[in-house]
């Protein structure tokens, strides 16, 4: 199979600097006897050159067309554009980390009327119903969270408050709070809980409540998820994380504006929920971290692709995890 991987332009204003495979996974691929097209400095942003992936045996070019013509598979981050689509053969596939309900319309028709099919990366389940995808990239978010809120509290950040994280002899650590309990919410509450952070981590699964209190410290108070548990950690935290999702479906909307009015100046809310809609409702997706809004003095960051700020460890992660799908796809399994 002839296996095109171009580079990221990145898609709504994003800023992507992951690249659809890394050089080993290609090797791999070229390896099994598939043809693999890398569009000069597609491996960039996340540290890879070109001759990597020319040690690894694929074929770098430099225009972008030139890697998608003739391209059964095409590896890729966000959508392509409708006239991109149209350089491919009908029966070509996309793989891809978004999902195709939520491009533009015109890329939508392109995908129909080329009779090209579009796959989301994030629709994988492996043998025990699990989205290794999606685990894989809320891993890395929920260890960036206390990373991205640290600077949002410095006082030389956003909101101008001047909070440290962690926890000092005679002053009261910061107090986080966590919707969702799932990947992201516990990778995110054990990260907090490391630095001294006080963790409230609320969501409505007792068993899974059960789970995490029995596997993170004692920091880390674990709450069933209602309106008025999440009012009341709303009222007191310096951090909110918006880790909730349902598969499949829009994230929940669980934070009303008229609550966020009601919350600590300066604080910060980190909706990591973004890309399946946010479960914040004065949520808006984000570029990069220099985007950080507020509303109400109230600082948000809603970047969709938030891995990407660390794209070199999230290409290897990402690649490790697509390379079975890959094949299979390659081989005609799937």
């Amino acid at each position: 199979m002839r296996i095109a991987i171009p580079d990221e332009q990145g898609v709504g204003g994003q800023v992507e600097r992951r690249v659809g495979l890394a050089p080993r996974e290609v090797g791999a691929l070229v390896r099994s006897g598939h043809a693999v097209v890398v569009q000069t400095g597609a491996g960039e942003g996340a540290g890879f050159a070109d001759a990597e992936y020319e040690e690894a045996g694929a074929r770098v070019v430099h225009r972008r067309a030139e890697v998608l013509i003739g391209a059964e598979l095409v590896l890729c981050l966000g959508w392509l554009h409708p006239d991109e689509v149209g350089l491919l053969d009908a029966g070509a596939q996309v793989l891809s980390l978004g999902w195709l309900e939520m491009a533009p319309p015109a890329v939508r028709r392109a995908f129909q009327e080329a009779g090209v099919r579009y796959r989301s990366a994030h629709g994988f389940q492996d043998d025990t119903g699990a989205w290794p995808v999606i685990a894989a990239m809320s891993r890395i978010c929920g260890m960036l969270a206390p990373q991205i809120a640290a600077r949002m509290l410095e006082s030389t950040g956003p909101g101008r408050v001047g909070v440290l994280l962690g926890r000092l002899p005679g002053v009261a650590p910061a107090e986080v709070a966590i919707l969702g309990g799932g990947t992201l919410g516990f990778h995110a509450a054990r990260a907090f809980a490391g630095i001294g952070a006080s963790v409230h981590l609320l969501d409505p699964d007792p068993a899974r409540l059960e789970a995490i209190a029995d596997a993170l410290p004692p920091n880390v108070i674990t709450m069933h998820s209602t309106p008025s548990t999440i009012a009341r950690s709303l009222s007191f935290a310096n951090v909110l994380i918006g880790a909730a999702r349902v598969p499949d479906q829009r994230a929940p909307l669980l934070v009303r504006e008229t609550q966020v009015r009601q919350m600590r100046q300066g604080s910060a809310i980190l909706d990591f929920s973004i890309s399946e809609g946010g479960c914040v409702e004065t949520s808006r997706p984000i570029a990069s971290p220099d985007d950080v809004y507020a509303v109400h003095g109230v600082q948000h960051f809603a970047m969709p692709n938030v891995a990407s700020l660390v794209a070199r460890t999230a290409t290897k992660q990402l690649s490790q995890t697509l390379l079975p799908f890959v094949r299979q796809i390659a081989g005609g399994a799937a």
